[in-house]
């Protein structure tokens, strides 16, 4: 098997275990979905577990290497400037990698609640490396940044209520007034 054969196979799944969940999803489906049999499914993952479990150490690493890129020391003047930053690139960090966020968040499995709390991890070390600003809880603030973030992008992919580029400026402002910075 190849290397592309094994890629169309992770993208399949990526895309039917975001939309079905791991319990809703099959592999019938998914293989459907790559364009492969079910048995060129299981010759190369053994189960749906280890195919799961592969969509999300796939990913992981490119979240990672991407959010890593992004959070840089921008010598940062103000937080305003700092969270602006920050949250604008997160949002369209989980916009590019929707799908993968998605099934971390309602994922009920530890590796997905694991690689997000690696996330969130990453985040709060940021912002405790680069803020102008030293926050009481640099993991709560994070979560709080991530949460908001996540329900935004799900909102712009899923449903659609609300305006979400003015949804992140207005938390932005908000997030600037509640650390009494300007």
């Amino acid at each position: 098997m190849t290397d592309k054969t094994e890629q169309k196979i992770l993208g399949a799944a990526l895309k039917i275990f975001s939309e079905e969940g791991f319990k809703g999803a099959t592999t019938r489906v998914i293989a459907q979905e790559s364009g492969f049999s079910e048995l060129t499914l299981f010759r190369k993952f053994e189960t749906k577990e280890n195919l799961f479990n592969s969509v999300l150490i796939k990913n992981r690493g490119d979240i990672l290497e991407e959010l890593d890129s992004m959070l840089v020391d921008k010598g940062f003047e103000d937080n305003k400037w700092f969270l602006e930053t920050l949250i604008k690139n997160l949002a369209a960090l989980t916009e590019n990698n929707f799908e993968f966020v998605h099934i971390l968040v309602y994922s009920k499995r530890q590796i997905a609640g694991d690689i997000l709390m690696e996330i969130i991890s990453h985040i709060s070390q940021y912002i405790e490396r680069v803020s102008p600003e030293k926050y009481t809880d640099s993991q709560v603030f994070a979560l709080n940044i991530f949460s908001f973030v996540y329900f935004v992008v799900f909102d712009k992919n899923r449903r659609n209520f609300f305006d979400c580029d003015k949804a992140i400026n207005e938390f932005i402002d908000h997030s600037v007034k509640c650390c009494n910075i300007s």
